[in-house]
């Protein structure tokens, strides 16, 4: 049904969306020739934003069957400027935050997660993804962030065990500061 409107009507204004779809399965099967031959057809200038999501998704996953990282990277990046909602911007941070987390990349690793939260439907914070937050934070010792952050979700906590969660990170951070005053009030406390 592709090549038939690829062939039947080349004009037609899904004539590139089809060639990045056949081009994604030409990639999952193996055809690399083909693939290659197929994103010549494609006129990066004359897609439409919807078009460039998934031209530039496409070539991520082409560069990741080369492990070519860098380029994955620079694609993904170029997907995330055209993801017009927030679950794709949610899929390629994730993939961003993938690569980063690799390449122990912990600059961007805490700006993907932000980015990740900050397109978050739901008010609450993912346990995990603020774990991986906390660690990236505190090896750039940024500890004055995590416990800013950390007290302003105290704030709105709603369980004992996020209190808790909160506080002890909250005292770990005045350790690395070396106010071990702050830290023990705060230990004391709980």
């Amino acid at each position: 049904y592709f090549n038939k409107i690829l062939n039947d009507y080349p004009n037609s204004k899904n004539y590139n969306k089809v060639n990045i779809q056949l081009g994604l399965l030409d990639l999952k099967i193996g055809k690399i020739n083909e693939f290659q031959e197929r994103l010549e057809d494609v006129s990066l200038k004359d897609l439409n934003q919807e078009e460039k999501y998934e031209y530039y998704n496409l070539m991520a996953y082409f560069y990741d069957i080369y492990d070519d990282t860098f380029n994955k990277k620079i694609n993904y990046s170029n997907a995330l400027k055209h993801a017009n909602n927030k679950v794709k911007r949610i899929y390629i941070y994730n993939k961003l935050l993938e690569i980063s987390e690799k390449q122990h990349d912990y600059i961007n690793c805490i700006d993907y997660i932000e980015g990740i939260q900050a397109n978050t439907e739901t008010l609450i914070v993912d346990k995990e993804l603020l774990k991986d937050w906390i660690n990236y934070k505190l090896k750039l010792n940024e500890n004055r962030d995590v416990i800013y952050k950390l007290e302003t979700l105290l704030s709105s906590s709603v369980t004992k065990k996020d209190e808790l969660y909160y506080k002890i990170n909250i005292g770990r951070s005045y350790i690395y500061l070396n106010e071990y005053a702050s830290s023990v009030n705060i230990l004391n406390e709980l």
